[in-house]
């Protein structure tokens, strides 16, 4: 008898957001648990620069609706931990249980793999043992570029053609954005400013109103600050949070330069001071890299705002 899986996967920085990761196909049932997940670390499926909780979604469609399914008929049982670098397996379940029994009267396994960054793969699966979530490293700034990510992948999916003209459009300045340079950050800031929030409408969700809620949140706040300077702001402290996290490994440095930026652009005072001397300790590091140079840009961009703004 044959088994259907589906594994998904979170993304690892926000340009993954706008590709597809789930795969579909079929495994033999008398195939164990162990099979299915010795099959997912790289080179196959999850990139094991990072260490990574897999889950077994129950009572979905899809495994991307258990995280977060807000359907109590949803339910995630942590399976096994993929430690960094090398790896290693670790399960919660018995690796031996048969995939038609994992299965069920459905005939399918759904998989999420959620990263844990570079949590200590001991504690993470310490964590997910205790039925908590594994630690995360998005800060605030990466989950509004992930939010705009996947507004245009699932716009583009609108039957009205003006609609889906409109998702195109936010992905592609999206993604330009994402690519860097004050070139493709003007552009994101003119884009901004000529399109009123709203205008990008998402699939409609009748049980998850919280993307398109999301979405219209995360516009209007750009849309706020791309009229003046902390839409540069944004867009910089973004990229140099993005080496920081991907290029150097320096995750807690990333998320506080993400909740220090969006404190600040959301109006406390203080997180002005506190952003500008996180930036300080920031030099040196990652010296071959953008980095000095957008701790530079930043560092303007701060200064230039008004004296009672960063008092």
């Amino acid at each position: 008898m044959d088994i259907r899986v589906i594994v998904d996967r979170d993304s690892v920085h926000a340009g993954d957001d706008g590709q597809r990761h789930w795969q579909e196909f079929p495994m033999q049932g008398h195939l164990t648990l162990g099979d299915l997940v010795e099959w997912l670390p790289y080179p196959r499926f999850v990139p094991t620069r990072s260490t990574w909780a897999v889950y077994q979604v129950l009572g979905a469609e899809h495994p991307s609706e258990g995280f977060p399914s807000g359907r109590e008929a949803i339910t995630t049982t942590a399976v096994a931990v993929i430690a960094r670098e090398s790896g290693e397996l670790r399960y919660h379940l018995d690796p031996r249980t048969p995939l038609s029994t994992l299965a069920g009267e459905t005939g399918r396994v759904l998989i999420f793999c959620r990263t844990c960054g570079n949590q200590d793969p001991d504690e993470a699966f310490a964590v997910t043992a205790a039925g908590g979530t594994p630690g995360q490293v998005r800060g605030e700034l990466y989950r509004s570029m992930a939010t705009l990510f996947w507004a245009a992948r699932e716009g583009a999916r609108l039957p009205d053609q003006r609609d889906r003209a409109r998702a195109e459009q936010l992905g592609r300045q999206v993604d330009a954005m994402f690519k860097g340079g004050a070139r493709a950050r003007a552009g994101f800031r003119r884009y901004l400013q000529s399109d009123l929030n709203g205008r990008v409408t998402l699939p409609d969700y009748t049980d998850r109103p919280g993307p398109q809620q999301e979405l219209d949140r995360t516009l209007h706040d750009l849309a706020t600050w791309a009229q003046d300077s902390r839409i540069d702001i944004f867009t910089t402290a973004y990229h140099a949070s993005w080496i920081l996290r991907e290029q150097g490994g320096r995750y807690q440095s990333a998320l506080t330069l993400e909740g220090r930026t969006t404190a600040a652009l959301n109006g406390d005072g203080r997180a002005w001071t506190k952003l500008a001397e996180h930036l300080d300790s920031l030099r040196g590091l990652e010296a071959q890299s953008e980095l000095p140079e957008l701790l530079d840009e930043l560092t303007a961009l701060i200064t230039g705002r008004s004296a009672d703004e960063i008092a």
